[in-house]
């Protein structure tokens, strides 16, 4: 169970998170999307925050 769990689910998760997944490949994966846009949130917070201070 916990090979199939790793291989279907655990494995391709953790690839869609990588940033340097190209472009053309990130689009079709939502998680991929999503991590995207977090870390570009957080970078824009970490930047605002810098200069505030």
């Amino acid at each position: 169970m916990f090979t199939k769990a790793f291989g279907r689910v655990l494995a391709p998760g953790l690839i869609a998170l990588d940033l340097r997944l190209p472009e053309d490949v990130a689009v079709r994966s939502e998680l991929a999307t999503a991590w995207c846009r977090l870390e570009r949130a957080i970078d824009e917070f970490m930047e605002r925050q810098m200069i505030a201070a």
